[in-house]
């Protein structure tokens, strides 16, 4: 009986400071992951300090309109979430540098994403995305973009803007084409295409990536041959 009485007390007290948690520290930095949580509580909005914000593992369905109040944002961890619905006043947060978003249940990004222009990193994997969305081309600093486990059934031309992108993974979709326009992402250096949907064959244009280290494809994709020169000397072809 003592043991049980003593469970609940402390269930009690973790359940109660996570208010306390907010506004009783002066760090930059709070975790509020694996609490259980189903919504952003609204003391977080308060906190206009914050650079990192991790709520990794909770139950939260939606980001409201409040997250732009966090301009001072540099890293927002949200995967493992139930999320459907974000903001698209995210667009306020102008010093994100990292955004993870991966595991939750986004069929779209709000296009404010899109303005993000610090943004480094985008985790959007194993959600249920329909379209990339062209706002995200225009996030010129983006260097890490994985977009796996989607449902993506085509890539914009204009993919070819994101000329800081170092890696990106759309493994796991339904892509139907790969646009010429990938050759001009001149920066690559990992490109992971394995199971991407029903194309068979890379655009020639993919032979300009000069930087390009990693590229993982199927046993079934057709290889121009500038690749297979490439591959002596810098490049490692892995097939899925």
């Amino acid at each position: 009986m003592r043991f049980v009485k003593l469970v609940i007390v402390l269930l009690g007290i973790t359940s109660c400071s996570v208010p306390e948690l907010i506004q009783g520290t002066k760090n930059t930095t709070l975790n509020l992951s694996r609490r259980g949580l189903q919504e952003i509580p609204e003391e977080v909005f308060l906190r206009t300090d914050l650079k990192i914000l991790r709520l990794y593992g909770n139950h939260i369905d939606s980001i409201p309109d409040r997250i732009g109040e966090l301009g001072s944002l540099e890293k927002l961890y949200l995967s493992k979430n139930d999320l459907v619905y974000i903001s698209d006043s995210i667009r306020k947060l102008k010093n994100l540098k990292i955004l993870f978003l991966s595991y939750n249940n986004l069929e779209s990004l709000p296009n404010g994403i899109g303005e993000l222009e610090n943004l480094e990193q985008l985790l959007v994997n194993n959600n249920k995305l329909l379209t990339f969305q062209s706002k995200l081309t225009m996030l010129d600093k983006l260097a890490v973009l994985d977009l796996r486990f989607n449902r993506l059934d085509s890539l914009p031309q204009r993919i070819g803007n994101m000329k800081n992108l170092e890696s990106l993974t759309i493994s796991r979709n339904n892509i139907r084409e790969i646009p010429e326009e990938i050759g001009e992402l001149t920066a690559l250096r990992t490109l992971d295409l394995s199971y991407a949907g029903s194309t068979n064959d890379l655009p020639e244009s993919i032979c300009k990536l000069r930087n390009l280290e990693t590229l993982i494809i199927d046993r079934g994709t057709l290889i121009p041959n500038c690749l297979l020169i490439m591959q002596t000397w810098r490049l490692q072809i892995t097939l899925r």
